[in-house]
């Protein structure tokens, strides 16, 4: 918990990067500008670009290759990264968390293994074994991964390291020195690693002076398992070289702290360090102290620790400890984690979690914060120390302080738990209902046996909000979807005025039911739905320029699945075009070369075209449409009626190419196989008939750009590459060439 909030308050410290492009700098390659740029290659800016790849961006880029985004990236949505990919689920802290640092380090039994432990990308876990000098210290480690093992002694100085290894791993230190000895894992290769690990000690070759004391294991600064607010002592303890003792010492700014030790000079010297709470020594600045009688006055009101070690050996030794707080205006000395009183000071909370050397006054209540999903249960103890000054209370809480759970007297001390039904963050409440301060550790679990799976994301996420909509066509239906409880689905249709929509929303009746509404841009409700066998349906008539949004709740505990189909009849929106009435083949409107464009066709209303086609003439004819909101088919056909050829395909655009026995009309039928109004246009090639004069034997010669000169409505004239061309015009018929002329 507390690298939680170390953490939080070193991001809070990092300020945002800062661009100093002028305007729109593309460099094509290698440009050093100092931020966000989009260079395409090998750019070293300081942070933020998106370059194609090698980009050694310091933070939150999502390239798609090559990323060096650090550990625990926590990008709101689609990371990139091509590894240690952070929106995937968490991984859950294991039994030993938090031991993230030396100072948390979890202690291993000789012989008693711990499984089930894991480890994310970004985490260090820390474990550590008491022993004696000359001790034969062994640890062990298995995990279904690769990692790096680190062993370290008493002074955290590296004894052996082995980066990314995999399968078991052994350490082994014969006759070691060190009293005690530390195992850091870390640099899993998955997103969340499973291990077990083991230590064994063979002390038999230790002096019996040196076997630990009673006070073990006290080895680290920043232990807050036993804090001391007052005069004591303490007998047989037993110092051994680069193994500290440490005693954390609660004090408020004015106390002296005096401590005197008895050991035997002839055995060796003890050494005194007192260190605050960042680890620096107040009483020599890092050099060790010998004299047997020291003291010191507290500065600032918080915690220190004793720290008591011997240079070589082992030396018995017995401690006298006086704290005299008769100057210090405070009754109650802070716990290390500041003001937790109310939500927005609350510290966070997780399963397993367990602190002691807390401190709470009354008026000033400590407040921690506990994240659950629906169904989660949160359970909570706290247990006051018996130097307390009054009496503990703690009961479960919202955001604003409403009671949602109260505490009860247990073995120990009292309890507190809530179930809860929601996605929602709950607050623990420690106050002291009595006297001037009580001190006392606090231990949650949460059990989230019962809360739902997570639920996949479908294709069409993220569509949570109106905003986000995702579109749909006419008659398109949708399946294998998905929505979770606070994680709604929302869809957008466009709809012609006066179009008729239906949706029909189908899903499993043994998963949690959903909800289907229709509402407009203002999320203000056009259409109730109805309830069906299987899920809902629901009728509406657009109005003029109005969108309209279907949304899909889940007000359910867990993930449900379903499926939804869209309709419009669009009858009612059609309009006629320029070539209507064309609805049969005697109505046909005749098709000239070139584009045609703003047609529309629908079912139940066919389009009929006529098109002249010359002798020896061939056509090419197009036919693109709004798909897939409507699918036309194309039909050619003669005079009579009977079928020359057909495109029926499914896409966009239907395409025919006929040649004529002989010069002719033919008919061209469009008709729709779905949709009820769809744009069209078509576009006609007649080739071999003609078209401009090009003084030549082929095509047409009378000087003009429209039709033959034979007086006819087919073919050119009869002149030969002989006989040259004509002057006449167009208006003036047939022409008086010698040759052949009709």
């Amino acid at each position: 918990m507390r690298a939680l909030l170390l953490l939080s308050l070193l991001l809070a410290a990092c300020p945002p990067a800062d661009d100093d492009d002028t305007v729109d700098d593309d460099d094509a390659a290698d440009d050093d500008d100092a931020a966000d740029d989009d260079d395409a290659v090998n750019d070293d800016d300081a942070s933020d670009d998106d370059d194609a790849s090698d980009d050694d961006d310091t933070a939150d880029d999502d390239d798609a290759s090559d990323d060096d985004d650090t550990a625990d990236d926590d990008d709101a949505a689609d990371d990139d990264d091509a590894a240690d990919d952070d929106d995937a689920t968490a991984c859950p802290a294991d039994a030993s968390e938090p031991n993230d640092l030396p100072s948390q380090a979890t202690l291993l039994t000789s012989g008693a293994p711990l499984t089930a432990r894991s480890i994310a990308p970004g985490q260090v876990d820390w474990y550590a074994v008491p022993s004696c000098p000359g001790a034969d210290v062994e640890f062990a480690w298995d995990g279904a991964g690769t990692v790096s093992l680190t062993l370290f002694d008493a002074d955290l100085d590296v004894v052996e390291a082995r980066p990314a290894v995999s399968g078991a791993q052994v350490f082994t230190v014969s006759a070691g020195a060190s009293g005690s000895y530390l195992l850091s894992v870390s640099d899993p290769d998955a997103p969340c690693l499973d291990y077990a690990v083991e230590a064994a000690v063979d002390d038999a070759a230790c002096a019996t002076a040196c076997l630990p004391d009673a006070q073990e294991e006290d080895d680290f600064w920043g232990d807050l398992s036993a804090i001391t607010t007052a005069t004591g002592t303490w007998t047989g303890l037993t110092a051994v070289a680069g193994d500290g003792d440490h005693f954390a010492l609660g004090v408020c700014a004015g106390s002296e702290i005096a401590w005197s030790a008895a050991f035997d000079e002839a055995l060796g010297d003890l050494e005194f360090q007192l260190l605050d709470g960042f680890g620096f020594d107040v009483l020599q600045g890092g050099v060790p102290a010998r004299d047997l009688d020291l003291s010191f006055v507290a500065e600032d009101t918080g915690l220190y620790w004793l720290r008591i070690d011997t240079p070589a050996g082992c030396l018995p030794y017995d401690l006298d400890l006086t704290i005299d707080d008769s100057n210090c205006g405070l009754s109650c000395f802070p716990d290390g984690f500041g003001d937790l009183q109310g939500e927005p000071n609350a510290a966070p909370a997780a399963d397993g979690d367990a602190v002691q050397a807390l401190s709470v006054e009354p008026g000033a209540d400590d407040w921690f914060a506990v994240e659950l999903c629906p169904g989660a249960q949160v359970s909570a103890e706290a247990v006051a120390d018996a130097i307390s000054a009054g009496t503990l209370g703690l009961d479960v809480v919202d955001s604003s302080g409403a009671l949602l759970a109260a505490g009860s007297p247990s073995a120990a001390g009292i309890e507190a738990a809530y179930a809860s039904t929601a996605q929602e963050t709950v607050y623990l409440r420690a106050q002291a209902d009595s006297g001037t301060c009580v001190y006392y550790g606090l231990s949650v679990a949460v059990d989230e046996s019962l809360c739902p799976a997570t639920c996949p994301e479908d294709p069409f996420e993220d569509n949570d909000t109106l905003f986000g909509a995702a579109p749909v066509s006419n008659f398109e239906q949708l399946w294998d979807l998905s929505v979770a409880p606070g994680d709604d689905d929302w869809w957008w249709i466009p709809l012609c005025n006066g179009g008729v929509l239906t949706v029909d929303l189908t899903q499993d009746p043994s998963l949690d039911p959903v909800t289907l509404e229709l509402l407009n841009a203002s999320s203000a409700p056009l259409a109730a739905a109805t309830s069906t066998a299987d899920g809902w349906t629901l009728t509406y008539t657009a109005a003029p320029g109005e969108p309209v949004f279907a949304h899909v709740a889940n007000d359910g505990l867990f993930c449900s699945d379903y499926g939804i189909a869209f309709a419009v009849d669009e009858s009612a929106c059609c309009l006629p075009d320029a070539a209507e009435p064309n609805d049969a083949l005697a109505a046909a409107s005749p098709l000239e070369p070139g584009l045609t464009s703003g047609l529309k066709g629908g079912l139940g209303d066919d389009d009929w075209y006529a098109i002249e086609v010359c002798a020896g003439g061939s056509i090419d004819l197009v036919a693109t449409m709004d798909w897939p909101d409507a699918n036309l088919d194309l039909y050619l056909v003669d005079a009579a009626g009977a079928a020359l050829t057909q495109s029926v395909d499914f896409g966009a655009a239907e395409s025919i190419a006929w040649t004529p026995a002989a010069g002719s009309t033919l008919y061209l039928r469009v008709t729709a196989a779905w949709g009820d109004c769809g744009d069209y246009d078509l576009e006609l090639d007649l080739l071999g008939c003609g078209g401009d004069d090009d003084d030549s034997a082929s095509g047409d010669d009378d000087d003009s750009a429209s039709g033959d000169d034979d007086d006819s409505a087919s073919g050119d004239d009869d002149d030969s590459a002989a006989n040259g061309d004509d002057d006449d015009s167009a208006a003036n018929g047939d022409d008086d060439d010698s040759a052949d002329d009709d």
